[in-house]
Formats: structure tokens, sequence, C-alpha cells
């Protein structure tokens, strides 16, 4: 006889294999049982065509409800458990490879008890059976791992199937060539049985994103509504923005308008303000000169005084010195006469003694003596007051001066402070230094002389100022206060 090709061979080896394993699938009519009981009593199998393509049909209404049912619910492991299961299954693929099987059946064995929910370890467990030659104990791994593994006796029950069906047709055409004998048919080696690990994994993987995807998509098409629903309040508010945007720039316009207008209304009052600051100094200067006037004027009068008081106290000398000599010619001319008579009658004038005008002094009194520390004391509380006034601290200068102090009897206190005020700050500065000092003491405390140089943006002139301090009973000399001020000289 003729040799079969290998593909035939192949296809019947593996038929055979698949025949042989065929009890183990739900169905109780099989398509190798249909064909041995085509066989005829010559030993000739004939099997119908009718048969193959009806095991088809049954194959093509296999049960994928129950497939899909036992895949919902997949067994995980941790990424240790996954680690260890590879590097186990890859070790007892190498043994299986080297040649060594009873130690690749035992690493098999103990991955399927400790991982019985996965199918790789059986079928190479299988496989080593069956390069064995132990065929039953590989039908009895597999079957195992079914039994394990719902969806996978669901996938061999219907692979079983097409294979009974292709072992069939492959045994009736080699039947009726009269080419083969069961001794040419070889069963499959267990490189033929065995699977990839890692590829299972990876297919796992993918299907797993595949489903972790369509899940998306779903949640996707389910918060469609809302991401409408969310688009419109999202123009609605941008709307609403444009809204409040406009009229914010609106009001912002009309506030500006405002703003505009009073600062031009700022700046006339500003220039209203410099203007009669400049009056208030043109007529504080222009005062300032009037009075400088009049105390010349007053100096010069009082000397005129002081020289006729001078001249009529010359006169009163002259006709005290006149008087007496009249006196005494008249006194002389009565003590003539009685020398003259011969009862000269004793006469008393009435009165010898002259009289004499009282005299005006005109020397000053004198002074009073001052310890040194009155002196320094006074001169201090002098420079502290232009202090206050240089630095424009209205508080501070106003605090050495008396509560009720004025500088005139028609002007009240606070009338007098808010024009110091004014004068104090309405100065882009002010400087004022004191020198030349002279104290002495007056009935109601002391007196400080003292030349003054005052500069400022709109003024700069030098006087001679007198300031009286008053002290209260038993209060050192600190805590005097200003109770006059005046122009000495200019």
């Amino acid at each position: 006889m003729g040799k079969i090709p290998k593909n035939i061979l192949a296809v019947a080896a593996l038929g055979l294999l698949a025949v042989w394993l065929l009890p183990l699938g739900d169905s109780p009519n099989s398509d190798s049982q249909n064909a041995e009981s085509q066989v005829s009593e010559n030993g000739t199998s004939e099997l119908a065509s009718t048969d193959i393509e009806q095991g088809a049909k049954r194959i093509v209404s296999g049960s994928f409800a129950a497939l899909a049912q036992a895949a919902s619910n997949p067994v995980t492991l941790s990424q240790a458990q996954s680690e260890d299961l590879s590097a186990r299954f890859t070790q007892a693929n190498q043994k299986l490879v080297q040649g060594d099987e009873d130690q690749a059946i035992e690493m098999y064995k103990a991955l399927t008890e400790e991982f019985p929910n996965f199918v790789e370890p059986y079928v190479n467990l299988a496989a080593a059976y069956a390069n064995r030659g132990d065929l039953e104990q590989a039908r009895s791994t597999l079957a195992q791992g079914t039994r394990a593994n719902q969806s996978t006796q669901l996938l061999f029950d219907s692979i079983n199937k097409v294979h009974g069906a292709l072992a069939a047709q492959a045994y009736k055409n080699a039947l009726e060539s009269g080419e083969v004998t069961a001794e040419q048919v070889s069963l499959p080696t267990s490189a033929q049985l065995a699977t990839d690990f890692e590829l299972t994994q990876q297919v796992k993987k993918l299907s797993d994103a595949l489903e972790q995807q369509q899940n998306l998509q779903s949640a996707a098409v389910a918060i469609e509504p809302q991401l409408k629903k969310l688009k419109v309040e999202l123009q609605q508010t941008q709307e609403s923005a444009e809204t409040s945007k406009l009229e914010y720039q609106q009001q912002l316009s009309a506030m500006q308008t405002q703003l505009d207008a009073k600062a031009q209304q700022a700046e006339l009052a500003q220039a209203q303000l410099s203007n009669m600051q400049s009056q208030a100094e043109k007529a504080e200067s222009d005062l300032l000169a009037k009075m400088r006037i009049e105390l010349g004027n007053s100096e010069s009068a009082l000397q005129g005084l002081q020289k006729q008081l001078t001249e009529l106290s010359a006169q009163n000398e002259d006709l005290t010195r006149q008087l007496v000599a009249a006196q005494t010619a008249a006194a002389q001319v009565v003590a003539s006469n009685e020398n003259s008579t011969q009862a000269p009658l004793t006469t008393t004038p009435a009165s010898t003694t002259p009289a004499i005008a009282p005299q005006v002094s005109t020397e000053p009194p004198k002074k009073q003596p001052l310890s040194e520390n009155q002196t320094q004391t006074a001169i201090a509380l002098v420079q502290a007051w232009a202090s206050s006034w240089s630095s424009q601290d209205v508080p501070r200068y106003l605090s050495y001066y008396v509560s009720d102090y004025s500088s005139s009897e028609n002007q009240s206190h606070k009338t007098w402070a808010d024009q110091r005020r004014v004068r104090l700050t309405n100065k882009k500065f002010i400087q004022v230094t004191v020198s030349n000092f002279n104290v002495e003491k007056t009935t109601q405390g002391f007196a400080v002389t003292f030349t003054q140089n005052y500069r400022s943006d709109t003024l700069d002139d030098s006087i001679v100022k007198q300031i009286s301090y008053a002290i209260s009973e038993n209060q050192d000399w600190s805590s005097a206060k200003i109770i006059s001020e005046r122009i000495v000289s200019l």
C-alpha cells in the first residue's frame, strides 16, 4: 500500500484522540459513535456525509450562554501569585523539553493543586503523560482540568465534536483508498499538546482591556445627557458672565467719569487752597511788617519820651537849685532887716527846708540772681518749643502754652490754636533756630530773650523775641508754660 500524506495523518491522529476522549462531553450522541455504527461486516467504514453535516450543525448550536456565564467570573491572582505561577510553569516546561519527564510531571501536578482554575498546567501534564505512552492518565488529567473550569469544559466538548467529524471523514477516505493501516497512525506528541501560559495571560489582559473600554463607552453613553445639560448650563453661565461683564464695564466707566470730575474738583480746591495760603502768608507777612513798623515807631516814641524825661529831670534839678538859692536870699534879707531895727523881732520862718520835687528814677530794676540749673532749664524749654515748630508737630507745639493762651484779648484760645495749626501745616518746610539767650526772673516765673531765625518755603527773617513763662507754686521750671510772646526788635 502507498503512504498517506502527512496532513491527512495528522488530522486523523487528532481526530482519533478526540474520538477517544469524546465520552467526556455532555452530548450522548457523538459523531464517532455514528461513524462506528456505519462500519460494514467486511470491516469497511461507511460514514454518510449527512452525519458529518449534522455534527457540525450541533457544534454551531452549542451552549454559548453557559460559556459566557463561566467567563464572567474569572479567577484573579495577585501580582506575586501570577509571577510565581509563571516562573514555575516555565521551569516545568524546560524540564519537559530537556527530557526530564518525571520532574516535569511532579511540577505540573503541584501547579494543578495550587492553581486548579488555570488550564495550562493540566494540558502540559497530559502532554507529559501522553509522551510516555500513558494515554489513560493523560485522558484523566484533561478530564480533571475541564471539571475545574466550566468554560474550558464547554470549549473542549465543542472541539471534540469537530474533531470527531474530521476524524470520521479522514478515516472514511483512508479506508476507502485501502492504503492505510492502524499501525501507520501516530498519536500527537507532548509538543503538540503543550500550550503557552504567557500567551494566554496576554489574551486575558487584552480581553480585560476590551471589557474596560466597553464599560467606559457605556459610561460615556450614560453620562451624555448630563454632558449636554452641563454644556447648556455652561453656555448660560457664559452668557450671564458676558452680561455681568458689560454691566460692570458700564458701571466702571460711570465711576471713572465721576472720579475724573472729583479729581478736577480736588485740583480746583487745591488751587483755591494754595491761593488762600498765599494770601494768608502775604497777609501774615504784611501784618508782621506793619507790626514791625509800629514797633519801630513805638520804640522811637519811647526813646523820645525817655529823652524828654531826662530833660525834665535836668530842669527839675535846676529849678530845685534856683529855689534853694531864692530861699537863702530871702533868709538873708530877713536877717538884715532884723539887725536894722531897735526892737528886733524874733521871727521864725515857716519853713527853712527847701521843697525838692521828687525825682523819677530811670535806672532799670536790679535783676534777681539765677542758678545755672534754672538758666539751662529755661533755655532748654525754648529750644524744645522751636524744635516742635520746625517739625510742624502741632500737638507738641501747643503743649508748651497755657491752656487758655491767646495772642490778644479779643481772641479765644481755640481761634488762636486753629490759626497756629494752619500756619504750621501749610508750609512745605519750616526751620526755626534760636540763639543768644538771656534769662531773667519775673513775678510769675521767668522770661527768656533770644534771637529767632525763621525760614520756610515762603519766608526768611530774623528777629529778637521774648517769651514769658509762668510757674505754678511748688513746681519745677521744666513744667513752666508760655503766657506771652513779644518781639523785642527786628
